[in-house]
């Protein structure tokens, strides 16, 4: 008697496993043993099989990600600034395949699997700019040319920039009012 409320407790945990859920405003994939599978899911309750196929959430929105660039100027002055932008992810499939993904805890995050790419992204071509030419046009000037060379990367990986807005690092981030959009 007891085996058999064992094998029903076994047999209701892994029926329980291949029901995963979708939430509204985001897609899934379906990855069966390591592969992608081709189409998307819609949100709702997805069934997969058990062992085998693992679905990853992707959100549809906009979701924010900022960056402290500090650098040198070609007159040798420090300066930093702050960069704050909002981005979407446009190909969940591309994304998937191209941004490499975060430890174990939160690996099937979106979210924090772009901000960890945009992050290092934002923060090395920054510098770049600030080397070349500094902030001689001011601060929009400065997010134009950081969102330019940022388009670049994230057409590429599934990622496309919504805005973007920087500001010499006063301690607050900068605001997204008046920013230059895509």
């Amino acid at each position: 008697m007891i085996w058999a409320g064992v094998v029903i407790l076994v047999v209701l945990s892994v029926a329980a496993g291949c029901v995963r859920l979708i939430p509204a405003g985001s897609i899934g994939l379906v990855e069966r043993l390591g592969r992608l599978r081709p189409g998307t899911w819609q949100p709702g309750l997805v069934i997969t099989r058990p062992f085998f196929e693992r679905v990853l959430v992707f959100p549809l929105g906009a979701f924010p990600a900022g960056a402290f660039i500090e650098g040198e100027l070609s007159n040798g002055e420090t300066a930093r600034v702050a960069v704050q932008g909002e981005f979407v992810i446009t190909s969940a499939k591309e994304f998937h395949l191209n941004v490499p993904p975060v430890p174990v805890i939160r690996k099937h995050d979106a979210v924090a699997r772009a901000r960890r790419f945009l992050k290092p992204l934002m923060e090395h071509e920054g510098r770049a700019i600030l080397r070349e030419s500094g902030l001689l046009d001011g601060d929009a000037g400065f997010a134009a040319r950081l969102a330019e060379r940022l388009d670049w990367h994230l057409q590429r990986v599934g990622m496309r920039r919504t805005s973007m807005a920087a500001a010499r690092d006063t301690g607050a981030p900068p605001r997204l009012h008046g920013s230059i959009p895509a």
